[in-house]
């Protein structure tokens, strides 16, 4: 494990917070306006339920809009900014290693291990610029 890992995940971590953080200020009602919209849409035409041979417009729409309220519910800030939190405690329990291991072989079996488990929360971002090719788990 290194510092520089680590570092890499914190302004990761960092940068989804915030945009997480942004997203749910400046869209907090995004989810209810899609279902109001897609409800607006159903009130002018009708049962969103597709019929057997054709699906109209009117209908895609309302699925459409149901869909993506359901996804940012489920998906949405909150639960990036909780899955953010649950990151950031891994790595401060990586961190405090040295501080509670007695032992050298110890040390060195769960610093081999955190190091590992660093891999893998670095493994989304491998696509970023800053990602080196050593992390790869």
């Amino acid at each position: 494990m290194t510092n520089s890992l680590v570092e890499f995940l914190t302004a990761q971590f960092n940068r989804e917070a915030a945009e997480a953080r942004y997203a749910r200020d400046r869209n907090a009602e995004l989810p209810l306006q899609l279902r109001s919209a897609g409800e607006r849409v159903k009130d002018m035409y009708g049962d969103p339920e597709p019929p057997e041979d054709e699906v109209n417009p009117a209908d895609r729409m309302w699925w459409l809009a149901k869909d993506a309220a359901d996804w940012i519910e489920q998906h949405g800030p909150e639960r990036v900014l909780a899955d953010i939190e649950a990151k950031r405690r891994i790595l401060y329990l990586a961190e405090q290693l040295p501080k509670v291991t007695a032992s050298t072989d110890m040390f060195d079996n769960h610093r081999d291990a955190w190091a590992e488990v660093l891999k893998q929360l670095a493994l989304p971002y491998a696509d970023h610029p800053d990602y080196r090719p050593e992390w790869r788990p």
